[in-house]
């Protein structure tokens, strides 16, 4: 992805589970269309501390779900 021009990527240390990896990658493209201005690092770092604040889902909060999600700039 790098080699063909993309400035970043959003990369998992581990695998991820599905409904989660979803839910974040969802909430990072709204996140990011939502402030142009705010990079993709600023934007999953909303995503992870709206994960750890939500009620809706218990299990959310759980490192498990949300922690494995890096920013990888070039």
């Amino acid at each position: 992805f790098l080699y063909a021009g993309a400035r970043s990527l959003i990369v998992s240390h581990w695998s991820a589970e599905t409904t989660s990896a979803m839910k974040i990658t969802n909430q990072l493209i709204e996140g990011m269309a939502a402030d142009p201005r705010q990079g993709p690092a600023r934007a999953l770092q909303q995503v992870k501390k709206n994960f750890i604040d939500s009620n809706a889902e218990q299990w959310s909060s759980h490192p498990m779900f949300w922690a494995a999600f890096f920013v990888f700039v070039r």
